[in-house]
């Protein structure tokens, strides 16, 4: 990761402690003008790569902000032998018009890898839209699941006041079936202005 890079994420991490500190809603980094897509699996991101060969159950592709959410586009990897019941809530996309499937998720924080995570909110937030349940079946790694291509959203909204106060974040399927990998939640503010 380039250094540049680096001095400008802990520049921001700082300013968010301190916002945070101060009660302040760091409203002047989420703006529409900061509006963004970027991917997970390449570029200079802190968080970890997903091993295509075990995938996690939800993989995160990729990141958009559009002046209103932080939605992260997921994969669905159904590595087990039975059928996966995920329920969620299908919303309508204001920008394109389609429908997408948002699994009811939790997102949780943690400042360590490997424990104390802490539930800090939920997806879909707000509850909009239809009730639906999406059917998974078995899944090898690299192959793409029937029904919305395997894939689906999830709002990442409660962790953006917290980036600068916890390290990782993850989101856990509501129903037990499975969670993401691990995010490194400095990868998810917008990118550096040139």
């Amino acid at each position: 990761m380039n250094k540049k890079y680096l001095i400008f994420l802990e520049i921001v991490a700082m300013t968010l402690a301190s916002q945070l500190a101060s009660g302040d809603d760091c409203a002047s980094i989420w703006t529409a003008e900061n509006g963004f897509v970027r991917r997970f699996d390449h570029g200079s991101l802190r968080t970890p790569f997903v091993d295509p060969d075990h995938p996690p159950v939800i993989q995160l592709v990729f990141l958009q902000w559009n002046g209103k959410h932080l939605v992260a586009g997921c994969d669905l990897h159904n590595l087990g032998s039975n059928i996966m019941k995920i329920d969620g809530r299908e919303i309508v996309n204001e920008l394109v018009g389609s429908k997408e499937f948002y699994p009811y998720a939790t997102l949780e924080v943690s400042n360590t890898k490997e424990g104390d995570w802490t539930e800090v909110g939920t997806s879909p937030s707000p509850l909009e839209g239809n009730e639906i349940s999406i059917f998974a079946p078995p899944n090898a790694p690299k192959q793409a699941v029937a029904g919305y291509g395997g894939s689906f959203d999830i709002h990442l909204d409660a962790f953006r006041l917290l980036i600068g106060k916890f390290e990782f974040g993850r989101v856990v399927l509501k129903d037990g079936g499975g969670m993401s990998q691990l995010i490194v939640l400095s990868d998810l503010l917008p990118p550096q202005k040139e």
